[in-house]
């Protein structure tokens, strides 16, 4: 049986130690409290377990007395944690372009959420599906997310985005200024779904631009990320893949032009160590559908899309050369009352 362990880029803790030293907390001691590494920040690369950061998030609100750690965490957030993908959603043409390649980079980057978009005649709903949890409660954790997102739209979508509405499953935590404050719009609580609503026009919202400073910025991050892997050309790669999965740009010559490589340098690097562009490609996608397949309803010509394959029949064919089953089987076998 498949166990599956759900992870997330520590990236998704970007601005911790800022926000606890603004709050007078310590953050080294509260990240060793949740068994996490004091120096979380020098590495957005690192992959620990969701469920200690639900239980850091939680633990560091009830210590600092701050009931909004969630949302003044999200506040100290934005498109550069994505790395590489930042730079490819500023190239996408509208939000909602941005929006189908994102999908990706949540399930890759927090393993235990699932993001689904849905839309109606007016309004396009954002639902948020939890795969586990730390506690029943997770407060924290569902707010930082709801509110990361919020920003994200606002930044590709411009200043004129407008959110109608957003549903947390849990009570209320903090004063309803708090809440209004931020999302600019009515929150509501006890709700069946974590959810941000907002109208469908802005799916064709041409992406906002950033500035040359802005773009250089995230350029140094991501520099930032490959000199972590310094020396291992495999590491560099498959960081890159990950953070780009399921992007119609994810060729062998992009991920060259993100390390500053001609396309031939970095075949004969990798050739060097034994692989290719498309091996590492092939067990990203294959590590990714099995995570799919095992812990989501997503239906299987909709995975193979999330991750890039052209149709079903290229995906099928891969998985089972990799596997020795077909991604239906692998479904049924690992979750047996899925079918």
């Amino acid at each position: 049986m498949y166990s599956q362990v759900y992870q997330s880029r520590s990236a998704v803790l970007t601005g911790f130690s800022s926000l606890v030293a603004d709050l007078g907390g310590n953050a080294s001691e509260l990240l060793t409290w949740a068994g996490l590494p004091a120096e979380l920040d020098t590495n957005s690369e690192q992959l620990i377990p969701y469920d200690l950061v639900e239980k850091l998030l939680e633990h560091a609100a009830q210590t600092l007395n701050c009931t909004d750690f969630g949302l003044r965490l999200a506040a100290k957030q934005d498109i550069h944690m994505l790395g590489a993908l930042g730079l490819l959603l500023e190239n996408c043409p509208t939000v909602g372009a941005a929006l189908s390649l994102s999908q990706t980079f949540i399930s890759t980057h927090v393993r235990s959420e699932l993001w689904r978009l849905q839309q109606y005649d007016n309004q396009c709903v954002i639902q948020r599906q939890q795969l586990t949890h730390a506690s029943s409660l997770a407060r924290q954790s569902k707010e930082l997310s709801l509110a990361v997102c919020v920003r994200l739209l606002r930044t590709l979508a411009g200043s004129d985005f407008e959110v109608l509405y957003v549903n947390f499953t849990h009570d209320k935590i903090s004063r309803d200024s708090t809440y209004s404050s931020f999302f600019q719009c009515p929150v509501r609580f006890n709700q069946e779904y974590n959810q941000i609503g907002f109208p469908k026009r802005f799916l064709q919202q041409p992406v906002v631009r950033y500035s040359p400073d802005r773009r250089k910025y995230l350029l140094q991050r991501l520099q930032g990320q490959l000199n972590y892997y310094a020396g291992d050309i495999i590491q560099q790669v498959n960081s890159l893949i990950l953070q780009t999965l399921g992007s119609s740009d994810l060729t062998l010559a992009t991920i060259a032009n993100f390390m500053g490589l001609e396309k031939r340098t970095l075949q004969r690097r990798l050739a060097d160590r034994g692989t290719t562009f498309k091996a590492l490609l092939n067990d990203a996608r294959v590590g990714q559908a099995r995570w799919l397949l095992h812990s989501s309803q997503i239906d299987i010509t909709r995975i193979s899309e999330l991750l890039g394959y052209s149709d079903i029949t290229s995906f099928s064919r891969a998985f089972k050369t990799a596997t020795g089953v077909s991604p239906r089987q692998w479904r049924n076998q690992e979750n047996p009352h899925s079918s």
